[in-house]
């Protein structure tokens, strides 16, 4: 069967996936950047010493859940998704799944969901330092707990729970280098040292810039306080850039994918910066079809963006400005779009420059227009299979 790769943040991927789910016309893998820092997520990785940002993969997870037509998978999206302030009131939820729903198999996951939360519990335990649970995702501690089981292997942990989950697709990290964090620099020379600082869009330029530094050289060094800074000091934390290597899963799926895809989602914070990790592979596939889905609506870290924006960005974070090497091959664009927040721009243009070929179709969703269908995607996916 024929495979599809496709570059995902969190949000992105739930209409491919719900549509795939239910037609499997093709292999699915996705590709997840580790490199978010925000609330719960940011409160975990600094808990557990060298851990990735667990978030998007939880919810690529609970997409691929919410689809099924299995009622303990949905009730196990729910527990996921469920927000706690203790380990306690995680352990309670589980327990409290209706038992209508659960057959033995469901009984067994149960069993090691129970016990990878009871993993986290002894590790803060033994940490002898309470973690702060307020507003936890449990789908983060279970994620966590299991990362723990493995012994602090990032991948290893998202394997072992998408095959407990029975997932029949692929959620594979672009990297799996740790004391790492992504940060930015916006065209007001402003210095933002989080992930989720570039997420919230609360700053008054644009991104320009978006980097990598060790994660202990930006707490121990106050050259990487946030805020508006001078040139000099900009140009020498960009000099101090790195960029982390791809992991070997992400490398060989992408080699071996028929047609790669490029979802939408946050731009700057989710997705170019797995394609300056993986852009080297992005070029050397042999791929048959590269395909960019255009964001129906404005994300907050995309400025005063337009949709050709998201083009010309994408391939400079792919390292191929000018597409020369073929880093994307077809541009999907919603159309006719009634969206006033995000303009189309030269988009024409920049395909004819590029030599992308443009395809037009409707891909918001009727019934809820600020979501793509996973239909057309699915669709188009297969066609350029």
């Amino acid at each position: 069967m024929k495979r599809v790769v496709a570059f995902s943040g969190g949000r992105g991927s739930e209409s491919l996936i719900g549509s795939w789910n239910k037609v499997k016309h093709f292999n699915l893998d996705l590709i997840v950047n580790p490199y978010d820092d925000g609330l719960s997520t940011g409160r975990i990785r600094e808990y557990i010493p060298g851990y990735l940002g667990p978030s998007d993969f939880r919810k690529n997870l609970v997409h691929y859940l919410n689809s099924s037509e299995n009622r303990f998978d949905n009730y196990l999206a729910n527990a996921f998704e469920a927000r706690v302030d203790s380990l306690e009131e995680g352990l309670l939820l589980l327990k409290s799944i209706d038992e209508r729903v659960v057959s033995a198999f469901a009984r067994n996951q149960l069993k090691v969901l129970f016990s990878t939360l009871q993993t986290f519990r002894q590790f803060e335990f033994e940490s002898l330092n309470d973690f702060d649970y307020r507003d936890c995702a449990l789908g983060n501690l279970i994620l966590a707990g299991k990362y723990l089981e493995c012994n602090s292997n990032f991948q290893k942990s998202v394997d072992e729970i998408s095959a407990l989950l029975s997932l029949e697709m692929g959620v594979h990290s672009v990297s799996n280098e740790n004391d790492t964090s992504l940060v930015a620099i916006t065209s007001k020379n402003e210095f933002l040292a989080k992930e989720n600082l570039i997420v919230n869009g609360l700053y008054a330029g644009a991104v320009t810039k978006l980097g990598f530094l060790k994660s202990s050289e930006i707490s121990d060094d106050i050259l990487f306080n946030s805020g508006i800074r001078s040139t000099q000091d900009l140009n020498l934390i960009e000099g101090r850039f790195k960029n982390p290597e791809p992991s070997a899963g992400a490398i060989q799926r992408i080699n071996s994918a028929d047609v790669l895809c490029y979802l939408p989602g946050t731009q700057n914070s989710s997705l170019f910066p797995s394609y300056r990790i993986a852009g080297d592979a992005i070029q050397s596939t042999q791929a048959k079809s590269k395909l960019l889905i255009l964001n129906l609506t404005r994300d907050h870290d995309m400025a005063n963006w337009m949709r050709a924006d998201i083009i010309k960005n994408a391939l400079m974070h792919m390292g191929d400005p000018k597409n020369e090497k073929r880093s994307i091959t077809h541009v999907l664009l919603n159309s006719p779009s009634t969206d006033s927040t995000l303009l189309d721009g030269p988009i024409h243009d920049y395909c004819s420059d590029y030599g992308l070929e443009l395809i037009l179709k409707q891909t918001a969703d009727k019934s809820a227009p600020a979501k793509h269908s996973g239909t057309i995607i699915v669709e188009t996916l297969s066609l350029l299979l």
